[in-house]
């Protein structure tokens, strides 16, 4: 499982925003607090979690990703598009005859990925194994509780 921190930035009906450090690029350069290019907010991304009880904006949250939800968006995000050109190039220059074939086979193939990403986005962004799971809550200055943790079990 991967762990992360994020502080909690609001707070809706059904989700939690989280403002997290990113992992590349800006996070690890010197000159980012006076970046005139991408700014200090360029160091940290977003995310939403389910709601949970007992969580106030400030606090620092840590949640959990499962590794094999990453795997399997990684191979979303990189195996299916090679896999759909392909198929869209060996689909259209073997059963189409019209000029160009290749070209609209890639195409096409593109469009097809793009189309899958938004239904999988949708459909996977619900399930349980893609949704960050949060392990332990450290309460912020301004809440009632100062100082202390809540470790979700």
């Amino acid at each position: 499982m991967v762990k992360e921190i994020g502080k909690v930035e609001r707070i809706e009906d059904r989700w939690i925003e989280l403002r997290i450090p990113v992992a590349e690029g800006c996070l690890v350069c010197h000159s980012k607090m006076s970046c005139s290019f991408h700014g200090p907010e360029s160091a940290y991304g977003h995310i939403k979690i389910p709601f949970q009880p007992g969580i106030e904006v400030g606090d620092k949250v840590t949640f959990e990703t499962q590794e094999s939800a990453q795997n399997i968006s990684a191979l979303i995000i990189f195996g299916l598009p090679i896999l759909l050109i392909l198929a869209g190039y060996f689909v259209t220059t073997h059963y189409l005859r019209i000029p160009h074939a290749e070209v609209w086979g890639v195409i096409g193939g593109f469009v097809i990925y793009g189309l899958l990403l938004i239904l999988f986005n949708k459909w996977f962004s619900k399930m349980p194994l893609f949704l960050p799971k949060v392990i332990e809550v450290e309460k912020s200055n301004n809440a009632e509780l100062k100082s202390s943790s809540y470790r979700n079990p």
